[in-house]
């Protein structure tokens, strides 16, 4: 217990170091990150979980282009999607990039879907799906080069297979990312 004590606070300490100085300097010019996100799909109750992953480019202390991909994993309900892949891209807005720096974005997208065979034997086609989304979030730098990213995103477009179908769903996710940081860049507040 009490070497769990002496590294939390030894963290907690280059975790503030870090933050001051980064705090300071305001020099990241991309970012990324990786990791799991459960959701929901609104339209269908069932939740699922999909690999999700985003490279950011920072154009100024308060405005970012930001790609996402998602891919979908597996379903905890009725299985409606054999397929339902995501590519996503927008820009993103922040007060301003601190230490901690709130976001939110739009990005439209496509999603790469394919309803799970019913009552035929044959799958349906895979369908390319526009979908228009909204994110928010945080990233916490902590270190030159890593940060927490936390964030939701709720999205919506129509399949039409034999009929319209709707792909509504609202993820959410938490992770370790990387940024690089240069010296030559300096964002004005």
């Amino acid at each position: 217990m009490e070497g769990k004590r002496i590294a939390l606070i030894v963290l907690l300490l280059v975790s503030l170091q870090a933050s001051a100085q980064f705090g300071q300097s305001r020099q990241v010019t991309f970012r990324a990150h990786a990791t799991l996100a459960p959701g929901f799909l609104l339209g269908e109750g069932e939740g699922v979980v999909s690999v999700v992953g985003d490279a950011e480019y920072f154009l100024s202390n308060r405005t970012s282009w930001r790609a996402d991909g998602a891919y979908y994993l597996l379903s905890f309900g009725d299985e409606t999607f054999n397929m339902n892949h995501g590519l996503y891209s927008g820009l993103c807005f922040r007060p301003s990039l601190r230490n901690f720096a709130p976001y939110v974005g739009f990005q439209p997208g496509v999603h790469l879907t394919q309803l799970k065979a019913r009552e035929s034997l044959v799958a349906p086609p895979v369908s390319v799906v526009p979908v228009v989304s909204g994110i928010t979030g945080f990233h916490f730098f902590f270190l030159s080069f890593l940060h927490i990213s936390a964030g939701v995103r709720v999205l919506h477009g129509t399949a039409y297979y034999f009929g319209s179908h709707p792909v509504t769903e609202m993820r959410a996710w938490l992770g370790l990312g990387w940024q690089i940081t240069t010296a030559r860049r300096k964002f004005d507040d």
